[in-house]
């Protein structure tokens, strides 16, 4: 079987495909990350709500192992809040594409790989399927221990033989903070003894987050 590989234009390409035609034209604005209590009341469904309607064209890894291999950091954390991301464009017009909203991790560290120097979080983009943020807050309760396997995002700059473009690159995080992003396995959630959930492939499974950690066994997609 072929190898199962990420690249930043790939993915990206994947985002744009999933989200045109499919997804609201941006979120609730906010000028805070919006944030639930993980003390409230959550249900998987809530997560996988926030990501429905979606369908990704990708090689699923089957293992923890060679998907941590395809990235450069695989981080373990737990979620501070979401926020607005960043506007794709068609090149040269005010044409929007797709939408995204930013996952913010606290309480990090590298599983494989090493954190930037920054104020101690993680920014990743996931894709706006829509709804307004609290949608993505109760998705992601404040507190709830994430595992994600990222990459750099892509800087929005216009590339040769692309028509797309992301105006404002550096929205979605503070400045200079780096944003990543990841392959539709590469994330799951998990609140206190419920099960773990990818919400971006739509499954959940019993058991620990902590076996989705690189060489895990749990893993779907």
């Amino acid at each position: 079987m072929k190898k199962p590989k990420v690249s930043r234009l790939a993915a990206l390409t994947l985002a744009v495909l999933l989200l045109t035609g499919c997804a609201g034209q941006g979120t609730t604005s906010a000028t805070e990350d919006a944030r639930i209590d993980r003390v409230d009341e959550y249900s998987e469904s809530a997560t996988l709500a926030a990501f429905s309607g979606g369908s990704y064209d990708y090689e699923p890894f089957r293992t923890t192992s060679a998907m941590a291999d395809a990235v450069p950091l695989v981080v373990d954390g737990v979620v501070r809040g979401v926020r607005e991301g960043r506007t794709t464009t068609v090149v040269g017009t005010e044409s929007t594409l797709s939408t995204s909203v930013v996952l913010i991790i606290a309480d990090v560290s590298a599983v494989k790989g090493e954190l930037p120097n920054g104020d101690g979080n993680v920014y990743i983009e996931l894709l706006d399927s829509g709804h307004a943020l609290d949608v993505y807050a109760r998705a992601f309760p404040e507190g709830s221990r994430v595992v994600a396997y990222i990459e750099p995002a892509w800087d929005g700059a216009p590339a040769e033989g692309a028509d797309i473009e992301i105006p404002e690159g550096s929205a979605g995080r503070p400045e200079g903070e780096p944003l990543y992003m990841l392959p539709p396995q590469g994330i799951a959630v998990q609140v206190d003894s419920h099960d773990v959930v990818w919400p971006l492939v739509g499954d959940t499974a019993e058991g620990s987050i902590e076996q989705f950690l690189p060489g895990g066994t749990l893993i779907r997609g």
